[in-house]
């Protein structure tokens, strides 16, 4: 088989920028997104190119992704239950997407950290370990999919 570990890395620091666009976006607090993004991009390229490697999962870059965006979406809580936009909160779609966001990191936090555990040996459960990651990859794209449905719903009732 070919290595897809150096498009998979890539596309993990793609959707982490995208998300921190997101957060800002969504929070309205003072934090230096552009320098979180910034320390965050210069790590992960350290990670790829020198310590771990572009033929392997980059588990540092990933780990400290997690801790990021289940901060950030803890932080999002915080901000909603402070400033309370709507009596239907069910109905904004940036719920829907921290919900995905902090279930997906929260859960593959310890995934992504104990990744080369998990394959090391002859008899490595990685197998184990990738089943789980998709089980919460579709759980986020599911979540993300309401999001969707939801800011779609909620546009299509402004412009009637």
């Amino acid at each position: 088989g070919i290595n897809t570990y150096p498009i998979a890395n890539f596309f993990f620091l793609f959707q982490a920028l995208l998300l921190l666009i997101l957060y800002k976006n969504a929070l309205h607090i003072r934090l230096n997104y552009i320098l979180i993004a910034v320390v965050y991009s210069f790590i992960f390229l350290v990670n790829y190119f020198f310590l771990e490697g572009p033929y392997q999962l980059n588990a540092y870059t990933f780990s400290l992704s997690g801790v990021i965006f289940i901060l950030l979406s803890l932080l999002y809580f915080r901000h909603l239950l402070i400033t309370l936009p709507s009596d239907s909160v069910h109905r904004l779609p940036m719920v829907w997407i921290n919900i995905a966001v902090l279930m997906y990191y929260s859960g593959n936090l310890f995934l992504f950290i104990l990744n080369n555990y998990f394959s090391m040996g002859e008899h490595g459960n990685q197998r184990a370990m990738w089943i789980l990651h998709n089980a919460l990859n579709i759980s986020k794209n599911l979540l993300f999919l309401i999001a969707l449905w939801q800011s779609l719903r909620k546009t299509n009732s402004s412009t009637s």
